[in-house]
Formats: C-alpha cells, sequence, structure tokens
C-alpha cells in the first residue's frame, strides 16, 4: 500500500482513484462495506482504490470534550483497509486549517487534486467541510458519488459509538459481531513486580500504545501475538485488588508460552471472549484455584 501525508497536490503520475473518505474508527462492518465497493467499483472502472482518512477523530479539534476514545488509531485503519484491497492511503491531519476548510474547497484540493479522484463512495450519513455543509447528497451534484447505506446487524445499525459502547461495556462478543473480526489492542510489554511469578502464573504487564478503548475490568479468553508467535492466552484487565495494588493493569497469562522476556517489545492482543468480572480474593491460594479453572475454561475453547 502507499501511504501519503498531507493534501498537497498529487504528481502528474499520480494513478487516478477511486476513493471512500470518513474517519472509518474501528473499521466495522459499515466501512468494510463502503471499502469493498470503493475496490470493486475501482477494478470495473480501471482505477485505483483509495482511502482518505485522518490521523485523529476530528472531534478532538471541533469539540474536545466530546471526543470518544479511538477503536483504532490510523495505522491500524490503515492496515485493515489494505486487507481489504485499498491500495491508497492519504492520511489528512486534521488541524485548524481543516476545520475551517469549505467543502468546495475540501473537494477540490483535497479530494480531487492530491488523490486525482473520479469516483467517491462515502457512507450514508457522511459530511465534510465547514460546517458539514458537504454531505453524501451535496457531492452527488459535483462529482460521481456511490452512496452506502447503513449496515445492520440482527436489526441494530452498526457505528463505531455501537462497538465502542460494547467494548467498554465488555461485551467483547458483541462487539466482534459489529467489527466482523475480533477486537485487539496494542501495546508495549513492560516489567511489573512479577507478582504472577510466585503464584506459578508470570503474566505480561501491557502498556496500550496508545488510548483506545479499553475492555471493562474483567478477565478475558483471547490471544496475544509475539515476536515468537501468537499464543492462546487469558487477559485480566483491573487493579489486582487480591494484593492491594491499585492502578489499573492490562495483564495476559500465555498459555505455552516458551518464557523469553520480551520488555520493551510490542504484542497486539485480541479479545475472544469475557470470562468473568475481576473479584477480590481472601488468599493467593484461592486466586490461584480460579486461574486455573479459567485456564481450564479457555483451554475447552479451543
Amino acid at each position: 500500500m502507499v501511504i501519503e501525508f498531507g493534501w498537497r497536490e498529487a504528481p502528474d503520475d499520480f494513478p487516478k482513484t477511486v476513493a471512500c473518505i470518513g474517519t472509518f474508527d474501528g473499521v466495522h462492518r459499515g466501512h468494510q462495506e463502503v471499502m469493498r465497493q470503493t475496490v470493486a467499483y475501482a477494478k470495473e472502472l480501471r482505477l485505483v482504490p483509495a482511502i482518505l482518512t485522518f490521523d485523529r477523530n476530528p472531534l478532538s479539534v471541533l469539540a474536545p470534550q466530546k471526543a470518544p476514545s479511538a477503536v483504532t488509531t490510523w495505522q491500524q485503519t490503515v492496515e485493515l483497509a489494505s486487507g481489504l484491497g485499498i491500495q491508497v492511503a492519504r492520511i489528512l491531519p486534521f488541524d485548524s486549517q481543516l476545520k475551517d476548510m469549505e467543502a468546495d474547497t475540501f473537494l477540490e484540493e483535497v479530494i480531487m487534486r492530491s488523490l486525482h479522484c473520479q469516483q467517491i463512495v462515502v457512507g450514508y450519513d457522511f459530511a465534510m467541510g465547514k460546517n458539514r455543509i458537504g454531505t453524501a447528497q451535496w457531492l452527488c451534484t459535483r462529482i460521481s458519488t456511490i452512496i452506502v447505506p447503513p449496515y445492520l446487524v440482527e436489526g441494530v445499525r452498526v457505528s463505531s459509538s455501537a462497538v465502542r459502547s460494547a467494548i467498554a461495556s465488555g461485551e467483547i462478543e458483541l462487539a466482534s459481531k459489529y467489527l466482523g473480526r475480533p477486537y485487539f489492542m496494542e501495546g508495549v510489554v513492560g516489567k511489573g513486580n512479577q507478582i504472577g511469578r510466585t503464584i506459578g502464573y508470570p503474566t505480561l504487564n501491557v502498556h496500550q500504545l496508545s488510548a483506545t478503548t479499553t475492555p471493562a475490568d474483567g478477565v478475558y479468553a483471547g490471544y496475544c501475538q509475539t515476536n515468537l508467535g501468537t499464543y492462546r492466552c487469558a487477559i485480566s484487565i483491573g487493579h489486582r485488588e487480591t494484593f492491594g495494588c491499585n492502578p489499573k493493569l492490562v495483564e495476559a497469562y500465555l498459555l505455552d508460552y516458551p518464557g523469553d522476556e520480551i520488555y520493551g517489545q510490542a504484542v497486539r492482543i485480541q479479545f475472544e471472549k469475557k470470562l468473568r468480572d475481576q473479584q477480590k480474593f481472601d488468599s493467593p491460594e484461592a486466586l490461584v484455584h480460579q486461574m486455573d479453572l479459567d485456564i481450564q475454561q479457555i483451554k475447552n475453547l479451543s
């Protein structure tokens, strides 16, 4: 995939594109449909499928107090878009200049000139430019535009807000339905106080790389991708109340992990199912007994 930053005019040899435009936070099933149609129309017209997106949620500039946590970073969004067949990504820094840009200027300077765009694919609720004047219907009067209708799952309209809400409440399986894939988060392994080692369950302490949405406190089954491979894991999110630890931690116990230390390395944790809520145990032995049950439950999911 070709990744471009900013909205300078593209050179003459830049390919003509069919472009989808949006924040695409989470790249949920509605976003995926927009991208699939972009790829399909590009193939039909013998053009290149492209995505135009932002380095942050526009609300973080327009109304910071209302800006939600992200489901995906722009890097993850581009990665997922590439997997759907998008070949070019243009990432725009959403700053004060872009915030105040009129819709006509955005169309001409950003979409047309920086992407050589011949056709646009957007969701039904799309809007761009100052005061959101440039709606999907507005675009239809100025350039060939495909409007993709809402995507429903069991009668519910899929949206980034719905995905975010499901993750934050610990409804991981519901979030996965909306996403069309398991939810994942990325982080760097840090050195903790190594309590897990003393009870036979050494864990990775994962420090999130970005302020993406964290699932509700609890214990989850999932997978952890490391530089040594991908391992089934038990994921704990909470405050370690049994040991009186106050900071909120994300920890992962990897099944069948060879034990090599990976401090300072990036991992990706993929959530499959919530096993139970967090609870405070009367003793470390009671915690270990419950963890034994958790691990057996995870093995039974295989």
